[in-house]
């Protein structure tokens, strides 16, 4: 059985693979990673063995259904796909969560949510701000929804606070002030942990306070302090392990704001065992491994594999549901503990009927 050859490109520090590598390439531009559409038209292989003649068009591998002796293709084939009413060509939305690219290079994650393309704009409503005198504004990463923080240069005016100072100025990323002691003009040799006194006439250091916030120039780390003249910070992916949450996952990366791994699904198409026994050719389709049963002459294959099961009943194919309380994923961003309920993903939504007011000071 052929596979699908995943294209990686080399972007920086990272590694780029395409989330859909049937339709899709990978790229490295202005330092991002970015999913391209291959031309319409390319070869695929939509993993549905009752279409023909699969072609990528959009980005999405899209193969025809035939219905009452016409070829039907869906007219959105990133999150619908043809059926047959009949003798009639009609279309009906992939499951939600199904992955797609909604051709925007801002948003990640993106999802089929009731037959719409969404991806995740995680700088929507970011305001990038310099963190202190000594920065200037950054800008959002699209990807993370994080900030950078961009120092001014070496030398620029700023105001450490300190009233004793004189001469403030920025010294990589930290202002810096110095004091008059015996004549001369004193500055800290590490103004991260240290301050500059005056003894006797002469310049000497000094540690600041354990627990004195400052930046110990390691983007992993968070929290950082001083603790006996030294900066430190701590590293929430230390000693973290990603690993995938199951056989249509795959190991995702530690986010070093949160110490919390990503949980990335394989491609739709990929092979998987669904632990059926009366099922064949299992794929995985938006994280969740579903297989196909042998009915009369034809395949069935369910629209929601999270939460049903194919049946075959008389000789026609059916399905039925799987447990109420399967866990699930139903492709909200906005939803939580999303579980089966009759056949379908229902998760909930826990900002529904809440109002933010500002508080006061």
């Amino acid at each position: 059985m052929g596979g699908t050859c995943i294209g990686e490109v080399t972007c920086g520090a990272k590694v780029c693979s395409p989330t859909l590598p049937k339709c899709n390439v990978a790229t490295c531009e202005n330092n991002m990673c970015v999913e391209r559409a291959k031309p319409d038209g390319s070869a695929c292989n939509d993993g549905n063995p009752e279409t023909l003649n699969d072609r990528c068009i959009s980005g999405a591998c899209t193969g025809a259904l035939m219905c009452g002796g016409s070829m039907c293709l869906p007219t959105d084939s990133q999150c619908h796909v043809a059926s047959c009413q009949g003798s009639v060509c009609s279309e009906k939305p992939k499951p939600d969560g199904t992955q797609c690219t909604d051709g925007l290079t801002e948003t990640t994650d993106d999802r089929c949510v009731k037959g719409v393309c969404v991806g995740t704009n995680r700088c929507s409503g970011v305001v990038c701000k310099p963190s202190d005198d000594c920065h200037m504004q950054g800008s959002c990463n699209p990807l993370s929804g994080l900030c950078s923080d961009p120092l001014k240069a070496d030398g620029v005016v700023c105001n450490d606070g300190d009233a004793s100072t004189e001469n403030d100025k920025c010294v990589a990323g930290v202002c810096v002030g110095s004091i008059s002691c015996g004549g001369s003009l004193c500055m800290p040799v590490d103004p991260g942990c240290h301050k500059v006194v005056c003894d006797n006439g002469r310049c000497s250091q000094e540690a600041l306070p354990t627990g004195s916030p400052c930046n110990d120039g390691n983007p992993q780390t968070r929290n950082d302090v001083c603790g006996l003249g030294k900066c430190a910070g701590t590293d929430l992916c230390g000693g973290v392990v990603c690993t995938a949450a199951g056989q249509c996952h795959v190991a995702g990366v530690c986010n070093p704001q949160t110490g919390i791994c990503s949980d990335p699904t394989k491609p739709d198409g990929s092979l998987c065992n669904d632990g059926v026994p009366y099922t064949s050719d299992d794929t995985c389709t938006a994280g969740v491994c579903g297989g196909n049963i042998a009915c009369g002459d034809a395949l069935c294959k369910v629209d929601h594999p999270q939460c049903q099961l194919p049946t075959c009943s008389h000789g026609s194919c059916s399905s039925i549901s799987k447990p109420d309380g399967t866990l699930c994923d139903d492709g909200d961003r906005n939803t939580g503990s999303d579980r089966c309920l009759g056949g379908q993903c229902v998760g909930s939504d826990r900002c529904a009927a809440v109002i933010c007011s500002a508080q006061s000071r």
